[in-house]
């Protein structure tokens, strides 16, 4: 193989490398996905996994975080203007 020919096969790796990687992206499964066309939502929320899209400009992929995050404080009981005893308990989700 010359010189040139053996130029030639590595720039068009590149290039097809280079192809490939723009219009696949993968989502973690920790994440949740949306792709956007020009800005606008197309198609579902994606899941973890390889999906495609088309290259950039054309669409984006915005990640979110999809772990459930839970904040469950400690019960408290407290003394209410009448002198009654309230128990109170909070759960954020």
């Amino acid at each position: 193989m010359t010189g040139k020919k053996l130029l030639t096969l590595i720039v068009a790796a590149l290039v097809v490398i280079a192809l490939i990687s723009s219009v696949t992206f993968t989502v973690d499964e920790t994440q949740s996905a949306i792709v956007t066309r020009f800005g606008r939502p197309v198609g579902d929320v994606l899941g973890p996994g390889l999906h495609f899209k088309a290259p950039w400009p054309v669409d984006r992929v915005l990640r979110m975080d999809a772990r459930l995050l839970v904040f469950d404080n400690e019960p408290m009981e407290m003394l209410t203007n009448d002198k009654k005893n309230v128990l109170i308990d909070s759960f954020l989700t």
